[in-house]
C-alpha cells in the first residue's frame, strides 16, 4: 500500500455514501497526507467472493491499535482511542474527560489555559485535521467520523508523549454540499446531539477561540 511500510490489519472498504467511483474518501486522504493527523493508505484491490468475482473495493488500513504501533511506534497495549460522539475504542476516556472538564471551568483568556491545553493536546493535529474538514465542507462531523488518540504510558516525547492526536477517516460525504456552511457548524454553541454537541465544536462556549488566537 502506498505512503505506508507496514500494515498488520485492513479493510476493505467500499465508497460508502462517497458516490460510485470509488475514489473520493481514498483520494482525500492521500491529498492531506503530511498533516499533522493520521491518515488510512489504500490500494485498489479485485476482489472474489467464494471463487466468483465480486468486483473492486479498496483495501485500507484498520484505524486501531495496531494503525497506531505501525505508524506511530506507540505500543498498542497502552493506547487511548476514541472515536465518534466520545465511544471508547481502545483503552479508556478518563484523559479525554478530564480535558473536556477543563475547557468547560476555565477560561481562555490566560496563559495557563493556553499551556494546560498544549498538555493535553498535540496542537497541530487538533488545528490540522479540523481546519482540513471545514475546507472540505465535512457535512458529518465533528461528533461522528472524528478519531483522537494518546499514548496511555507516555515515555517520551513526539507521538509518546501522552497528548491527543487526531486520525482522519471516512471523508466521503466531502464536498458534497456546496451551500454547505461548516466553518458555522463546526463553531456553534448550544448543542447536545449529532453532528455538533459542544463538546465537538471549535468554539466550546468560545473556548477553543482563545486557543486559536493563543497559539496563531
Amino acid at each position: 500500500m502506498p505512503n505506508t511500510t507496514a500494515t498488520n490489519r485492513i479493510n476493505l472498504r467500499n465508497s460508502g455514501n462517497g458516490g460510485d467511483a470509488y475514489l473520493k474518501d481514498a483520494v482525500i486522504h492521500q491529498y492531506l497526507a503530511g498533516l499533522a493527523f493520521g491518515i488510512q493508505s489504500y490500494s485498489p484491490v479485485i476482489t472474489f467472493l467464494n471463487g466468483e468475482y465480486y468486483g473492486i473495493l479498496n483495501a485500507r488500513e484498520r484505524r486501531d491499535a495496531r494503525y497506531l504501533e505501525s505508524n506511530y511506534g506507540v505500543s498498542r497495549k497502552s493506547v487511548d482511542l476514541i472515536k465518534a460522539n466520545q465511544k471508547v475504542q481502545t483503552g479508556s476516556d478518563e484523559n479525554w474527560q478530564e480535558f473536556v472538564r477543563f475547557l468547560q471551568n476555565n477560561e481562555p483568556e490566560t496563559d495557563y489555559f493556553l499551556t494546560q491545553v498544549q498538555g493535553f493536546i498535540d496542537i497541530d493535529s487538533f488545528i490540522d485535521l479540523y481546519s482540513a474538514s471545514i475546507y472540505l465542507a465535512r457535512n458529518d462531523w465533528p461528533a461522528n467520523n472524528n478519531a483522537y488518540w494518546r499514548s496511555a504510558t507516555p515515555t517520551g516525547t513526539g507521538p509518546d508523549d501522552g497528548r491527543w492526536r487526531w486520525l482522519l477517516y471516512d471523508a466521503d460525504s466531502s464536498m458534497a454540499k456546496t451551500g454547505h456552511e461548516t466553518l458555522k457548524m463546526a463553531t456553534a454553541t448550544g448543542n447536545s446531539s449529532w453532528p455538533n454537541p459542544d463538546w465537538s465544536t471549535l468554539a466550546q462556549a468560545k473556548k477553543y477561540q482563545g486557543l486559536a488566537a493563543g497559539f496563531s
